[in-house]
């Protein structure tokens, strides 16, 4: 070992004397005895409380207030392999029966329409708002014709028509008021057949009008005649030749495409606002069809018609009949029940061959009385 007495520097080179010890390490010596305990200190003063940790919003550790940094929680580890499914328990013993809960509190509705509990408003509407109108489906295609029926027996003869007549003037007349329509057309060429054209869609309903006064009972009107074609080929009304032909020059004998078809004894029938068709029993049909029910009757030749129609019922109604043509109401068919028991239209309708024709009872849900050994009669015939 070397120690320097002047400038401190290794081996003296600052010039001073160099001293060196010399220690000789002999073999270790034997392990002496464990000394006597030493006498107990004395107690340390108490030491400050500790700082308690916290876990932040974050989810690490914090101390007093400081984020450490460290997450309270570790990773989520992997999902352990599912262990099998072990034996299935013994059924435990039954418990006593828990007492009886206290009666709960029944929501109503309010008249806000909202539900309520007790008399507070939750604010909550008991239903939903009305949703969205759908759009009108497509129009179904028309069905196959189905086969013509058997001829049904000729009924018995009708009440006396209303009898047209031709004026002075060449125009048809019916009970004594012209129809403005020439009984006899001038002869031109026949034009090509058209198309028939789409049929439009039926019209809102009107609201109904307030009801009036109920007028005093009309004197029932005497029976008209019936005309027929005598031998001749002239209408024949009572008997009596008019002297005017039933066809005219070069024309169609158009009196062979007619219809008749009537119903009898009383009946009762329920009428719907929308519209119910009549359905007539007894028809004698030339130019026409029917279906099973005999309330719809198609037309198989076009050309101008001259119809009637009546229906007997047993008492006043606000229900109204009319002939509907393929579903719509002809405006100058309608006859209303409200001041007779007693409804009936004589007129002239342009039908197309197909038209489907109906006498129909609407514009009231009631349930009427028909009654009368005829109570009710359609008759058209083909004019032209």
């Amino acid at each position: 070992m070397c120690r320097c007495n002047g400038c401190g520097c290794d081996c003296c080179g600052g010039g001073g004397i160099i001293k060196r010890d010399f220690i000789i390490v002999g073999p270790r010596g034997a392990t002496g005895a464990t000394g006597a305990t030493g006498a107990t200190g004395a107690t340390g003063a108490t030491g400050l409380d500790g700082a308690t940790p916290t876990i932040g919003l974050n989810g690490n550790w914090f101390i007093n207030g400081i984020d450490t940094g460290f997450a309270s929680r570790g990773a989520t580890g992997s999902t352990g392999v599912t262990g099998s499914t072990g034996a299935t328990g013994s059924t435990g013993a039954t418990g006593a029966t828990g007492s009886a809960g206290e009666q709960g509190i029944t929501p109503r509705i309010g008249d806000n329409g909202n539900w309520f509990i007790e008399d507070f408003d939750t604010g909550m509407p008991s239903q939903g708002s009305t949703g969205v109108t759908g759009s009108t489906g497509a129009t179904g295609s028309t069905g196959a014709r189905g086969a013509t029926g058997a001829t049904g027996s000729t009924g018995a003869d009708g009440e006396d028509g209303h009898t047209p007549t031709v004026g002075e003037n060449g125009n048809w007349f019916i009970d004594g008021v012209d129809t403005l329509l020439p009984a006899r057309g001038e002869q031109g060429m026949t034009g090509a057949t058209g198309s028939t054209g789409a049929t439009g869609m039926t019209g809102a309903t009107g609201s109904t009008g307030a009801t009036g006064a109920t007028g005093a009972t009309g004197a029932t009107g005497q029976n008209g005649a019936t005309p027929r074609i005598g031998d001749n080929g002239n209408w024949f009304i009572n008997d009596v030749d008019t002297g005017n032909p039933s066809q005219g020059d070069d024309a169609q004998n158009f009196s062979t495409v007619n219809m008749n078809a009537r119903r009898s004894g009383d009946v009762q029938m329920s009428i719907s606002k929308s519209g119910t068709a009549m359905p007539l029993g007894d028809c004698v049909l030339n130019g026409f069809s029917t279906n099973e029910n005999y309330d719809s009757f198609k037309v198989q030749q076009s050309g101008m018609y001259l119809l009637n129609y009546h229906i007997k019922i047993n008492a006043p109604t606000k229900v109204k009949t009319c002939i509907a043509v393929n579903g719509v109401a002809q405006e100058n068919t309608i006859s209303r029940g409200e001041t007779m028991p007693f409804m009936t239209t004589s007129n002239f309708l342009n039908l197309q061959c197909g038209d489907e024709v109906q006498l129909q009872l609407y514009d009231a849900d009631e349930t009427i009385q028909l009654c009368g050994e005829m109570c009710a009669n359609l008759w058209l015939v083909r004019l032209a």
